[in-house]
């Protein structure tokens, strides 16, 4: 009995579907900020974050190296991009390290290029 009631709870806030759902919003809010902004891309998620949070990873994917540079290079997006993780309460990782989850800009131009236009193995 004692057992069935700590794995309820632990399931309540630990399970894939909890964090599905946050990664999901993460990945909607991370879109509709670069619309905001004015950058197209695509958003998506991967990763065993059901293991351990730190093990997520959301990915822009956008057209240009030129596009991905602004990105990469400008403060004020990276830090937007950052505070997602933490106004949808992405838990921290079972392993403290500090760091977020991590972003990962990429450009088609550069997918195309070094990957022969494989996306799987730009992350593999």
């Amino acid at each position: 009995m004692f057992g069935s009631i700590k794995s309820i709870g632990s399931n309540l806030f630990n399970n894939e579907n909890f964090l599905k759902t946050k990664a999901k919003q993460i990945e909607r809010d991370i879109s509709n900020y670069l619309i905001g902004i004015g950058i197209e891309s695509s958003v998506y998620s991967f990763g065993a974050y059901d293991i351990d949070p730190k093990h997520f990873v959301v990915v822009v994917a956008v057209l240009t190296d030129e596009i991905k540079n602004k990105i990469q290079a400008t403060d004020e997006i990276q830090l937007s991009l950052n505070s997602f993780f933490i106004s949808n309460n992405w838990p921290k990782p079972k392993v403290s390290t500090g760091e977020l989850p991590a972003i990962e800009v990429e450009s088609n131009e550069t997918v195309n290029r070094d990957f022969a236009g494989n996306w799987y193995y730009r992350f593999k």
